[in-house]
């Protein structure tokens, strides 16, 4: 097993009206919520959530269609 720290950066949006904490490393990754603590939660969860496709993801072949152009 091995131990990894992930930055997550926790803001007041007033265009969302939320809490947003934002996962810099992985692109797109973030969740908002009413609360900062719940915002996090959020995140920790995405964090997994990422982590278990891309461990899935990363044992699977894909088939690429041939272009249309």
């Amino acid at each position: 097993q091995y131990h990894v720290e992930i930055e997550i950066i926790i803001y007041w949006s007033n265009e969302d009206n939320a809490f947003i904490a934002e996962v810099p490393e992985l692109h797109g990754c973030m969740a908002h919520r009413e609360t900062p603590e719940k915002a996090l939660e959020n995140a920790k969860d995405a964090i997994q959530f990422t982590h278990k496709y891309f461990s899935i993801t990363s044992q699977c072949r894909f088939a690429t269609a041939p272009s249309r152009r």
